[in-house]
């Protein structure tokens, strides 16, 4: 897995995406995803088995990374264009110092990278696998962290060992050994500035990185005496800042996925204004909270209201369809029943703990097993599943704790004459929205329009919509042969 880059890495090339059009690439991330633990994201599906139901999912994690690192990039530079109009308006003749911009090129680069190399540590069916015994079993062994980590220095990164193990912890995992193969650093980009960036890590960003947020600190506020405090935790404040693009309410990731999955789907329930809340999109530091917050506009609330109902339209009537849920069925026992042949177990465990054996874990893994397994049994979930065997559905209920499952089976049992033993129950959970009273990642700018005098506010002091929405568990009951 060697990539040796030169020193000139700094040409960009294009290339054309089904969502955003051209997108922009650097030297060195047009290597980053030549590497195959990036490559292995062509064979993994965005969303498993949707495409048996909705027959145009078949885009796969690959396209995604590469959108979302497009929509990170135009996250970051609204945010910092924002405020030097603002600057720019309140300070005529003000401009962007050489060393700032440099220094906001330096965090833009970081972060693409983060973005792009945030799902590279998704497993074979993603999800679903991770919902096998066998692959609980091996996420939560006891050494499985240090094995997966064996012979690196992760100082930088982590400060305790992690478990479980969730796919966060492999997609930092996978960067850091992409990056190491690409050898970054003649990027002039530090590795561990990447990676603190991305989920699960608590590591330490570089003086690079630190230099960086003390230069552009001054676009973030107003006030010359909150520029110049020495207990203002800027450094993290801005990796904060980045982190929330990655994985925030409003995120790259989930505006990527959302317009992807509707438009690849058909069901065009994912739309909305991606333009128009990025171009509301800003960053202020907020003296009542005492922190730096992403910002939006009073106008753009619309744009994310629009985007959250999108997103909940797609888990109720897409992610969650019944049909769906029957193929994910399968799919669920299929996985267990491949992972039941300890030669198979074995693999898995190679995969799990290896990230050079990972490289190899993909969903053309398990369709080979899938149908190794149904040819040899016609009883079997996996021919039930290459097939396209439908389960009989039975009903989906909604906020149901384990007791309230097993009296429904009984129920359905019961009212159908179904032997209990073929009723099987499988939850879904999805969280919609975290927007309430106590939410303070994103706050809404609001300028008096005859002072205009800013001044910032909850969510949900300007709009009750975000109230309609809250976690959703609903439980879904099929038939299935037990043979």
């Amino acid at each position: 897995m060697q990539n040796k880059m030169s020193e000139k890495s700094y040409s960009s090339e294009m290339i054309m995406d089904s969502i955003h059009g051209a997108i922009s690439l650097f030297e060195h991330e047009i290597m980053i995803i030549d590497h195959p633990l990036f490559q292995r994201q062509r064979f993994i599906s965005q969303n498993d088995v949707l495409q048996f139901t909705f027959m145009g999912s078949t885009h796969t994690r690959f396209s995604h990374s590469i959108g979302a690192l497009h929509v990170a990039q135009r996250m970051f530079k609204q945010i910092i264009t924002n405020k030097i109009i603002a600057h720019e308006r309140a300070t005529p003749g003000f401009k962007i110092s050489d060393e700032q911009n440099s220094a906001v090129e330096y965090l833009c680069k970081c972060l693409r990278l983060a973005v792009l190399m945030h799902d590279t540590g998704h497993g074979a069916f993603s999800h679903q696998a991770e919902k096998s015994r066998i692959v609980k079993s091996i996420l939560e062994e006891k050494g499985c962290f240090e094995a997966l980590w064996q012979d690196c220095d992760i100082s930088d990164i982590y400060t305790k060992s992690q478990s479980p193990l969730y796919h966060e912890h492999y997609s930092v995992r996978a960067a850091y050994e992409i990056m190491k193969d690409v050898e970054i650093k003649y990027a002039g980009i530090n590795y561990v500035d990447v990676l603190n960036i991305m989920e699960t890590t608590d590591g330490l960003i570089s003086d690079k990185f630190k230099m960086a947020c003390d230069s552009i600190w001054s676009l973030f506020t107003e006030k010359t005496e909150d520029c110049n405090k020495n207990e203002i935790n800027k450094h993290g404040n801005i990796l904060n800042m980045l982190r929330c693009i990655l994985s925030g309410e409003f995120d790259a990731d989930k505006a990527d996925y959302l317009l992807r999955d509707s438009m690849h789907s058909g069901a065009n329930l994912g739309k909305f204004d991606l333009d128009a809340l990025i171009n509301s999109l800003g960053a202020s530091w907020i003296e009542d909270e005492d922190s730096l917050r992403l910002t939006i506009s009073k106008k753009g609330i619309g744009s994310l209201e629009d985007m959250i109902f999108s997103r909940f339209q797609m888990y109720s009537h897409v992610y969650n369809h019944k049909t769906v849920n029957g193929v994910e069925l399968q799919l669920h026992l299929s996985i267990d029943e491949i992972l039941s042949d300890d030669k198979n177990a074995k693999q898995m465990h190679a995969f799990m703990t290896d990230i050079n054996e990972f490289a190899y874990l993909t969903d053309c893994f398990f369709w080979e097993k899938f149908r190794e397994r149904a040819r040899a049994d016609k009883n079997s979930a996996c021919y039930g599943l290459i097939n396209r065997i439908k389960i009989p559905f039975l009903g989906t209920f909604k906020d149901m704790n384990e007791k309230q499952i097993e009296e429904k089976k009984s129920d359905m049992a019961i009212s159908t004459g179904i032997d209990v033993r073929e009723i099987h129950a499988s939850t879904h959970t999805a969280r919609f929205s975290k927007i309430n009273n106590d939410f303070k990642d994103i706050m809404i700018e609001i300028k008096d329009p005859i002072s205009m005098k800013k001044s910032f506010k909850r969510i949900c002091e300007v709009s009750d919509f975000f109230e309609k929405f809250s976690n959703m568990r609903n439980t879904s009951f099929h038939r299935r042969n037990i043979g």
